[in-house]
């Protein structure tokens, strides 16, 4: 005989599986993506603990030191909170589990992935002062590498590369994160390979995001009442200007001083520094400037960039930030007040608030990030100072082909708002609206170069710009991407000088025509089941509606063109415009709106 009492507890079981989910979430303090990291922010702002240190992730020493204070705190709400995350990272040393994940999309067409993932997943204090933070998650996927299910901007959940190993139609990938930190609460030294974070944004930072791939990292950190000081290197993967090849011996420094003025008001000064193949021990050199520093050396091709970050709490649960963080900028335009000139920064600003006690909403928060045209992006040149694409690019803010900071293109901007609610006990709601535009570089270059009826030349140095692309096979990308610098051809040959005068010395953002525009509406929930024993499931569902307007804006818009200078023909000037104007037109014409669904349904059991 049927038992229909087990028959519903089955029926519901599927009913909680399939309503109560996200994506699968890490569950060690080695990953900035953790819920743990967004709570530890909320308990910052309500005071709870002091200010925490600007890269993320933490040390395990650091992160037990956050949830004993918070256990042992007033406030009953963030009390509990704390105990759950005590349990997951302290309750076991060793804890294994499964889990599985179904992504869709649906637009023109109906895409899907599946992924399977056994987990092994560990913090612990293995010697006096030192501890391990890991997780090893095999995985196996119907989907590949780079062309994952995922709405525009999202990130995998897991790092990972091929193994070329394919089981049953499934792709085998291998993913790790791992750290070791030994210190105390208030100074240490880790080393790992992770994902990073800095500022007061935990996600999608312009320094360092959380959704850029993992890398070899060094961290020393400082953490005081009054100041905090960070240094850290990191071992990144270089390809070439176009975003082909990976190449090893790429690094990125960065040393920050945070003073704390008041109990409401902090103070940030950063430095960043990538070089390659040249390992250089002189920015490893604490407090000095990096700009001093290169002077020294003499390789002043290094990528340097400077930035400073302010945080003011006017009160309790509320924090007004603003980040800047400059590349190049025509400081002898500045002087005289002309501001049409070389601004080549990223900012996000926002503002963030996290209710105290018992409350449904757990977190607000709305932001605003800027990118400059060129922002992030770097040309290579070989030894005799010529620019070669098909070289590694040693210098640009990448690592394995993604931006280091902000996940969003040069020349964009994003406002962004969200909200996280708990309705029960173990269910969180995190809803998501965002508004991202973006412009080719190059259509602005294109349109200021030409005359209305682009039919002559109006501006000299902004039509030399897109000449160059037509007239000399150098394979420089115009896609407006971070592998797009203003530089094409060779310096000093046949009368070309390389760099770009115009984009020099004008502010070109969003200047042009045919803006790209994603809006993006999502929910995420997450529900945690804990069982008797201390295992524990995690239940997700994702879903996301994506409107884009003209979307293939990020295709590449001019090539060289080699009938035009055909046995050392020199081109008139009326049939390179002929020449613009044509592919000019057959990308304007490849633009088009979409409309997409994303959705996601996971289960995860821990043990």
């Amino acid at each position: 005989m049927i038992n229909f009492n087990n028959v519903k507890k089955v029926f519901l079981s599927c009913i909680l599986i399939f309503v109560l989910c996200s994506s699968l979430t890490a569950q060690v303090a080695a990953d900035p993506n953790d819920t743990f990291y967004d709570d530890a922010l909320c308990w910052e702002l309500q005071g709870l603990i002091p200010s925490l240190p600007e890269m993320r992730p933490y040390s395990l020493q650091l992160v037990k030191n956050i949830l004993e204070t918070v256990m042992n705190c007033d406030d009953y709400e963030a009390a509990t909170e704390a105990k759950v995350y005590y349990e997951k990272y302290f309750g076991k040393a060793l804890r294994f589990g499964l889990g599985t994940s179904f992504y869709g999309a649906a637009s023109d067409d109906f895409q899907k992935q599946v992924d399977v993932t056994p987990i092994i997943n560990g913090n612990a204090e293995v010697l006096k002062n030192t501890t391990i933070s890991f997780e090893v998650t095999p995985l196996l996927s119907t989907g590949d590498k780079n062309s994952e299910v995922l709405p525009k901007y999202a990130a995998p959940d897991l790092d990972y590369e091929s193994d070329e190993l394919s089981v049953g139609g499934l792709n085998l990938y291998t993913p790790y994160n791992a750290v070791a930190a030994y210190g105390t609460k208030d100074v240490y030294f880790q080393a790992g390979l992770q994902r990073n974070s800095f500022g007061s944004m935990v996600d999608t930072g312009i320094v360092l995001g959380a959704t850029a791939p993992h890398v070899g990292s060094l961290v020393f950190t400082i953490n005081k009442e009054k100041f905090n000081y960070q240094m850290a290197m990191l071992l990144l993967s270089a390809s070439n200007s176009k975003g082909e090849g990976s190449y090893p011996s790429k690094y990125f420094y960065l040393h920050s001083l945070r003073y704390s003025f008041t109990e409401k008001f902090d103070f940030t000064v950063y430095e960043t520094a990538i070089t390659g193949p040249r390992f250089d021990f002189t920015y490893l050199m604490p407090i000095v400037p990096f700009m001093a520093m290169q002077q020294i050396s003499g390789y002043e091709n290094d990528n340097l960039l400077l930035g400073v970050e302010f945080s003011f709490k006017p009160a309790k649960g509320v924090n007004i930030f603003a980040n800047v963080l400059a590349d190049d900028i025509g400081f002898n335009d500045l002087v005289k007040l002309h501001f049409n000139t070389k601004l080549k920064f990223a900012l996000e600003t926002g503002i963030q608030y996290a209710p105290t006690g018992e409350n449904l909403c757990k977190f607000f928060a709305v932001d605003y990030t800027f990118l400059a045209p060129y922002m992030y992006t770097h040309s290579m040149e070989d030894a005799v100072g010529d620019l070669d694409v098909s070289m590694p690019n040693y210098q640009n803010y990448t690592s394995t082909k993604v931006s280091l900071g902000s996940n969003i293109s040069p020349n964009s901007d994003r406002l962004r708002f969200s909200i996280k609610v708990q309705p029960v006990k173990g269910l969180n709601l995190n809803f998501l609206s965002s508004v991202v535009r973006h412009g080719n570089i190059n259509e602005t270059l294109y349109m200021n170069g030409l005359n209305k009826e682009k039919t002559a030349i109006a501006n000299e140095d902004a039509f030399d710009c897109v000449r160059q692309y037509l007239m000399y096979d150098c394979g420089s990308v115009t896609d407006g991407s971070i592998f797009d610098f203003p530089d094409a051809g060779k310096r000093g040959g046949d009368g070309d000088n390389g760099y770009f005068t115009y984009a020099n010395h004008n502010f070109l953002f969003l200047d042009n025509t045919t803006n790209y525009v994603c809006v993006q509406n999502a929910i995420n929930a997450e529900y945690t089941y804990t069982l008797k024993n201390k295992s524990y499931f995690v239940f997700g569902l994702s879903y996301t509606l994506q409107q884009e307007k003209n979307v293939g804006v990020d295709k590449s818009m001019f090539t060289y063109d080699a009938e035009l200078s055909a046995d050392g023909n020199k081109p008139t000037d009326e049939e390179i415009i002929a020449e613009l104007n044509k592919q000019y037109e057959a990308w304007k014409a490849g633009l088009h709106n979409q409309w997409s669904n994303f959705f996601s349904v996971s289960v995860k059991y821990i043990f």
